[in-house]
């Protein structure tokens, strides 16, 4: 009888998931139109090479939900993605961190991604390019020089991910630094002829979506108040796992609407390779300053 009690209090954490994650779709189906945000995608991509503004397929300030509000390299590239393509691409990336999440909690690793269904659902039939940043952010923790590639791409497509740095930065981790900020640099190097449509509208009014679930619907002073909160205390933690939970943390309090499918991301704390403390990112040659007498004592305890 007790052996059957750990699959019973798993049916029921499944059933509760369920209904909790059957509400929250219902709470998202409002925003949902079959591969809205593609389209958005495709019209900005088009403009960008007809006009050399990605920006001006854009509609009246009106339609927020139809503007095209990021760095120029997502359209640079909509051209070589048709639906075909993309679509088939979104699965992938958002199946990626729920194998991955499987492979490290079995059964329960699924719970997350039931309770966020109807969310990042929502996303893949929009056509949302929100599955990317997911995995890239995924991948960060569980390698070193890849995460950092994928960050800065992700940077790149939507801005938050560029939060990953503090990360980085608390941990000493200078040689994924490097990598980031060579992919970012490089990457936009690429962007250049079109940077200057893009701050021009990132300075905009039409940059600027309605608060929605968001700290900053309760006033800019808590908004970067919190944000500041956060980001010190990845940097306060970035050597264990705190740190990589706060950096998430950190990133989703600064979208200016709330995107809970980015919770997806706490199913991968940090692994063996991006788990490294200080002393083991310590250049090798630093041991070659040893005093030999202080080796000898060393062995000798």
């Amino acid at each position: 009888m007790t052996s059957r009690l750990p699959s019973v209090r798993r049916l029921v954490k499944f059933i509760l998931v369920l209904a909790l994650g059957a509400w929250l779709a219902n709470f998202v189906a409002d925003t949902t139109f079959i591969a809205a945000d593609y389209h958005v995608y495709r019209e900005a991509g088009d403009a960008l090479y007809e006009t050399g503004d990605p920006y001006s397929a854009n509609p009246p300030v009106t339609k927020f939900e139809s503007h095209y509000r990021y760095p120029p390299l997502l359209a640079m590239l909509m051209p070589l993605l048709p639906a075909g393509v993309w679509f088939p691409l979104l699965i992938l990336a958002w199946a990626s961190p729920i194998w991955l999440g499987w492979k490290r909690l079995g059964p329960d690793g699924l719970l997350l991604p039931l309770l966020l269904a109807g969310c990042w659902i929502q996303l893949l039939l929009n056509g949302n390019a929100q599955a990317f940043i997911v995995a890239a952010l995924c991948l960060v923790p569980i390698s070193r020089r890849g995460g950092a590639v994928a960050a800065a791409a992700a940077t790149w497509v939507k801005i938050h991910p560029a939060f990953v740095v503090l990360w980085y930065i608390g941990r000493r981790d200078w040689g994924a630094f490097r990598w980031y900020a060579g992919t970012f640099v490089a990457l936009g190097l690429i962007q250049l002829p079109w940077l200057g449509e893009f701050l021009a509208y990132a300075g905009s009014p039409q940059a600027w979506v309605p608060a929605q679930l968001s700290l900053r619907s309760a006033g800019p002073a808590l908004w970067i108040l919190a944000i500041g909160i956060s980001a010190f205390l990845t940097l306060r933690f970035a050597r264990d796992e705190r740190g990589w939970f706060f950096a998430l943390v950190t990133q989703m309090l600064a979208l200016p609407r709330a995107n809970l499918s980015n919770l997806i991301t706490l199913l991968l704390p940090p692994g063996a390779d991006a788990r490294r403390t200080v002393e083991q990112l310590t250049p090798v040659r630093n041991s070659c300053l040893m005093k030999p007498q202080a080796s000898r004592d060393d062995s000798s305890t």
